[in-house]
């Protein structure tokens, strides 16, 4: 799979090639330009705050992003200790209020002084991480209060008034603070590969974008977001990453939330803005399975899973306290060494570097295959957080199917809908009464004799339960409990029993949606009676 990159790993370099749809532009009405809202940016407003009133809170959201590999995960284990040992040094030499070394930090010193491996040195790094010392202190709110300065702009905030003017205050340290771990464990990460010979874990360097309070390409309004994160290859070639291009959704791994102060509706906000916002991330990026975000208010950060059902979020973080920075720092570590599969993405959709083309696999449970397609365009996007995600790709076989007819000619290669879809399932392996692919199998059995009822029903080339292969070659059902592994019992069965279904159909109908009069849909309505 070398020659492979993944759906959203290169946006930027492939954007000719990337199998995205036509979308509207930018809404001219909002609340920030003084128009009201309309009817559809009401509804949405509604859902987000819904939803973060239902999050499922106190879980163990950081632990979803622990490595499977046991060597990835025993890498991970060694440099969370190093980074954190790091960014404590680093407060403790250059801010007077935290020159006494905690218990804990010496605890941490004394661990590496009995370490065989070298410590990071944090004189080498520069001053551009000084903001970190506003969060320190645990001045997330009041420090962030009196720094605040000039006109504020937020996304449904008001102009001007004083918690903007707080919350941009507060993008200095949030941002300083991840650039520092991701400095620090790349510089890690190439330590320990000096040092050892054992194989290494991949590597991706997870920063935050340069610019914050943005709109963003790829939206269909004006809302703006406070932070982004995203991965250093996702950013255009030759650039810095300092001084990187301006931030767009296709590139967006997660979202950061922020508000000056940690009360509860101010953390209500953050939830629901961060999934208002979240649904952009599923429209641009056709390979998320789910989507990490961040809420930061005042200095307590919650780490948060959205898709399927509901929200799901962490336990309150405080980095203002080093138990809260090591949680941090250990659960970006592991996002920086786990399967790309733990950060939400597909890994049966990418872009074929050999060939130049996107490919999209579709797993056929009756023959225990793989077989795949190359896209030609995206037909059906997911445009919303939670829900089925339903996505339909308009395909063409690789080689053709058939062999030649009786004059010789070729097999034609056929076109192909692939459509993906996190449908309702049941864990009784005999149950098949919401199974679509069933239902698909016996209306082609029931028909395949029926020469006159040809190409006026789907006949379906594969389909089953998506499989996902890992690193040791075993497949494994893409379900809500393999990609949420590491959330409680209880709160998977709150989630409900998800399993994402593929199936590859000929031939291409259009959408519903595009018939043009009431003739034409009940004229379809009759050949499905038929």
């Amino acid at each position: 799979k070398s020659s492979r990159v993944a759906g959203s790993a290169n946006p930027g370099h492939q954007s000719n090639t990337t199998p995205h749809v036509q979308r509207s532009s930018h809404a001219n009405s909002h609340t920030n330009s003084g128009v009201p809202m309309t009817s559809l940016q009401k509804e949405r407003k509604s859902e987000a705050y819904k939803a973060a009133q239902e999050t499922i809170m106190d879980q163990y959201v950081p632990d979803v992003a622990t490595p499977r590999n046991e060597n990835a995960r025993l890498r991970a284990n060694e440099i969370s200790s190093t980074v954190a040992f790091a960014l404590e040094k680093y407060i403790a030499s250059n801010s007077p209020s935290t020159r006494s070394v905690t218990r804990k930090r010496a605890d941490l010193e004394a661990k590496h002084r009995k370490d065989a491996g070298t410590a990071i040195d944090t004189g080498s790094f520069s001053n551009e991480y000084e903001a970190i010392l506003e969060m320190a202190g645990g001045k997330g709110s009041a420090g962030t209060q009196r720094r605040g300065r000039g006109r504020g702009r937020g996304s449904g905030r008001g102009k001007g008034n004083a918690g903007t003017i707080r919350e941009h205050a507060m993008y200095p340290w949030v941002k300083a603070l991840f650039s520092f771990i991701a400095d620090a464990i790349d510089k890690e990460d190439r330590n320990l590969s000096n040092s050892s010979t054992a194989a290494r874990p991949l590597l991706r360097n997870i920063i935050p974008f340069n610019h914050a309070d943005r709109m963003l390409e790829g939206a269909d309004d004006r809302d703006r977001i406070d932070i982004g994160l995203t991965v250093k290859d996702d950013i255009a070639p030759g650039s810095p990453y300092r001084d990187s291009t301006m931030p767009d959704y296709s590139k967006m791994l997660a979202l950061i939330e922020a508000k000056h102060s940690n009360t509860k509706q101010q953390q209500c906000d953050a939830y629901a803005q961060l999934f208002k916002y979240s649904r952009h991330i599923y429209v641009n990026q056709h390979d998320r399975r789910f989507v990490w975000g961040l809420t930061v208010c005042g200095s307590t950060f919650c780490i948060c899973l959205l898709g399927y059902k509901r929200m799901v979020s962490s336990a309150p973080i405080d980095v203002a306290t080093p138990d809260g920075r090591e949680t941090l720092v250990k659960w970006l570590v592991n996002m920086s060494l786990c399967e790309r599969d733990r950060l939400g993405y597909d890994p049966t959709l990418y872009f074929n570097r050999e060939e130049r083309r996107w490919e999209i696999e579709a797993y056929d449970d009756s023959t225990d295959a793989h077989k795949t397609f190359e896209i030609v365009s995206c037909m059906r996007i997911s445009d919303r957080v939670c829900g089925r995600h339903t996505r339909c790709f308009r395909c063409k076989e690789i080689e053709a199917s058939g062999d030649a007819d009786e004059q010789g000619k070729p097999a034609e290669v056929r076109e192909v809908l692939v459509k993906r879809a996190w449908a309702i399932g049941s864990q009784e392996s005999g149950d098949k009464s919401r199974d679509e692919v069933s239902m698909l199998r016996e209306i082609n059995n029931t028909l395949k004799d029926n020469k006159d009822l040809e190409g006026k029903y789907p006949t379906l080339l594969a389909g089953g339960i998506l499989k996902i292969t890992d690193e040791n070659g075993e497949d494994f059902d893409d379900t809500v409990d393999t990609a949420f592994a590491g959330l409680k019992t209880e709160t998977l069965k709150d989630l409900g029993f998800r399993v994402q279904k593929s199936m590859a159909m000929t031939p291409i109908g259009q959408d519903i949606r595009r018939c043009k009069s009431a003739d034409e849909l009940i004229i379809a309505a009759a050949d499905v009676m038929e």
